[in-house]
C-alpha cells in the first residue's frame, strides 16, 4: 500500500541524493572544517556503496563534499527504487559502515 499524494515524482527520482549532516562513525571525520570541501574526504571524490529505504539493496555511487556537512551521492547505476527526501542514506565501505543521513534532495 502506497499512500502518498505525489508517489509518481518520488519514482522519477533514482540518480542520486544529497544527504544532509552527515554523521560519519569515525568521530576524527565528524570534527572536520567541512568549509573545505576536501577536508574530509581523502580525495575530491569516493567510491563506496550506499543503502537507502529499508530495503537490503545496496548501491555503488559515487560519494563527494557538498557544501558544509553534506554529501552529494550519485548512485553509478540507476536505482529501480525512487529516492525520496527524509529517507536515511547509510555509506559501507564494504562490510563497514562509515555513517549516515537524512536524504533532504532527491536527485
Amino acid at each position: 500500500v502506497y499512500i502518498s499524494k505525489a508517489y509518481n515524482e518520488v519514482a522519477q527520482h533514482k540518480a542520486g541524493m544529497i544527504v544532509k549532516d552527515f554523521n560519519w562513525n569515525n568521530q576524527d571525520w565528524n570534527n572536520q572544517d567541512w568549509s573545505n570541501q576536501d577536508c574530509i574526504l581523502p580525495s575530491s571524490s569516493l567510491s563506496l556503496d550506499v543503502r537507502f529505504r529499508h530495503g537490503p539493496a545496496v548501491h555503488q555511487a559515487t560519494v563527494k563534499a557538498h557544501g558544509k556537512g553534506d554529501l552529494e551521492i550519485i548512485l553509478n547505476q540507476e536505482s529501480k527504487q525512487g529516492i525520496a527526501q527524509g529517507q536515511f542514506a547509510v555509506l559501507y565501505d564494504g562490510d563497514i559502515c562509515l555513517g549516515g543521513g537524512i536524504i533532504t534532495q532527491a536527485l
